[in-house]
């Protein structure tokens, strides 16, 4: 007998799913890594030969192996939890914030972890610790990538008011 998997409101996925279309013209496989409470996230998008193709996968960020998979988030903006794994404190909360700013919740990532929450790898340069990401990762992902002008004119202002 099929059990019902449990559903709950995430949100409007436009933002989203916005972002990956932009990150599938240059990546095979595009996904984000989010730090939510004290578990690194990644999202990716379910392919063809899914159970649920397009919907976005919510796992933990470690190797294939041993990642744990907390559920999918279908198109309607529902989470349907995964009936093995139970939904850690904080998981909803986290990808709903996600849905509202999808890149400004990724850039903090970024930002907090010093990894770019694009492609994972440590940030170093001063504009792309200051967003969150790299300069390839911007272009990538469609995203805006400040002057270093800009970037020390700043000094933990919105990078991006105003232009």
């Amino acid at each position: 007998m099929k059990t019902e998997r449990v559903k709950t409101a995430i949100g409007d996925l436009s933002g989203v799913m916005a972002l990956f279309a932009k990150a599938k013209g240059h990546l095979k496989a595009p996904a984000i890594v989010l730090q939510v409470g004290e578990m690194e996230l990644r999202l990716s998008i379910a392919g063809p030969a899914a159970r649920a193709p397009g919907t976005v996968n919510v796992a933990t960020n470690e190797g294939f192996q041993h990642s744990r998979w907390f559920g999918r988030i279908l198109l309607d903006g529902q989470f349907e939890a995964s009936p093995r794994e139970p939904t850690p404190p904080g998981l909803i909360e986290g990808l709903q914030r996600f849905a509202c700013d999808p890149a400004g919740v990724a850039a903090e990532h970024g930002r907090l972890s010093g990894k770019c929450c694009w492609c994972n790898q440590r940030l170093t340069d001063e504009r792309s610790t200051s967003v969150g990401y790299g300069k390839r990762c911007s272009e990538v992902w469609g995203m805006p990538y400040p002057s270093i002008k800009k970037v020390r004119a700043a000094k933990g202002a919105d990078l991006f008011a105003n232009g």
